[in-house]
């Protein structure tokens, strides 16, 4: 059934939405669940930015309120990433690791089992793209060197300054004696960059994960061939159809 309704002189018709033959909505498809969960550590010098750049991440948002992280604080981000062909879902549980060096004893239990680390420095403050490499050091340290790691330079919507083209040549000086493969400039609070350093270490440890499965099938299948028995013809039963074949113990 159709109503009219009168808007000034104009006559509109419209459907009830409460009519008896209109179906209702479907509801909302549930999101495909995270085929992969990887846990990132976001380190840095105090005031870099870190703390804003997970909420940029994580809820769009952003606040120039200063909050001090006590010890370490989580969030998490389900995504999907276009990857070999296809989409994977990966759930990314961001631990934001305090820069004071007070927490220095509180912070470096949540290093275990890192999949990928990011560190931030504040281009506006050359002391932080120095510190960078104490933050690499204590990365290879805790983690032996062999997760996927890259650098956020924060802040780059604040106006350029003379020291900041000097700071550059510093990031890419900084990256190479620290051997961090790339860094990316990032604004925490109009979103640049951020995104893009995100997915970026996120298809790195999906790389690295490959590499480790593989080398698990290798190791298995090394050990299959250890296991191998070969049965000779004489010790087969007469009518044994592997009297003449190797078997796997």
């Amino acid at each position: 059934m159709k109503k009219k309704k009168i808007i000034g002189e104009e006559e509109l018709d419209f459907l009830s939405p409460h009519h008896p033959t209109m179906p209702p909505p479907p509801p909302p498809l549930p999101p495909n669940p995270p085929s992969l969960t990887l846990k990132f550590l976001i380190l840095g010098s105090p005031r870099s930015g870190k703390t804003s750049l997970i909420r940029r991440y994580t809820s769009r948002s952003f606040s120039s309120i200063y909050e001090t992280t006590v010890g370490a604080d989580y969030t998490k981000r389900d995504v999907s990433i276009k990857y070999s062909g296809g989409v994977v879902s990966v759930r990314c549980q961001i631990w934001d690791i305090a820069g004071q060096d007070r927490f220095a004893h509180l912070t470096r239990a949540y290093f275990n089992k890192a999949d990928g680390v990011c560190i931030v420095c504040d281009v506006s403050r050359q002391e932080t793209v120095m510190q960078v490499k104490e933050w690499k050091n204590e990365v290879d340290r805790c983690l032996g060197g062999e997760v996927p790691i890259l650098l956020f330079c924060n802040k780059s919507d604040l106006p350029p300054t003379s020291s900041q083209l000097q700071t550059g040549a510093l990031i890419q000086q900084v990256c190479k004696e620290s051997n961090i493969p790339r860094w990316f400039e990032t604004s925490a609070k109009e979103g640049g960059g951020v995104d893009d350093g995100f997915n970026y270490v996120v298809r790195e440890c999906l790389k690295r994960e490959e590499v480790v499965e593989f080398k698990k099938r290798q190791a298995q299948n090394r050990k299959r061939r250890d296991k191998i028995n070969l049965i000779k013809p004489e010790e087969a039963p007469a009518n044994s159809l592997w009297a003449d074949v190797c078997v796997i113990a």
